[in-house]
């Protein structure tokens, strides 16, 4: 008797990025749907190399620059740590 074996093919990597995507946005709408967010800035790289950007209307400019810089900052020693 022969057992029989079923193959799953790995998830391509497009698969893999998308669900994170999906999944972040996902997580992301349920804290705006339960009133936990007031502003949300979105960059957008698309596949084709593009970028776009989207913002609510609630956009509180200043405050939102200085946050970014923040982010920035913070994504660059997480950057450098990573690479020691």
């Amino acid at each position: 008797m022969s057992n029989l074996v079923t193959l799953v093919s790995k998830p391509k990597v497009s698969d893999e990025v998308r669900e994170s995507v999906v999944r972040l946005l996902r997580e992301s709408l349920e804290q705006a749907e339960r009133g936990e967010v007031d502003t949300v800035i979105i960059i957008l790289s698309h596949p084709d190399g593009e970028w776009s950007d989207r913002c609510s209307d609630t956009n509180k400019l200043s405050t939102s620059i200085g946050r970014l810089e923040i982010t920035k900052q913070e994504w660059i020693a997480k950057y450098l740590k990573e690479r020691e």
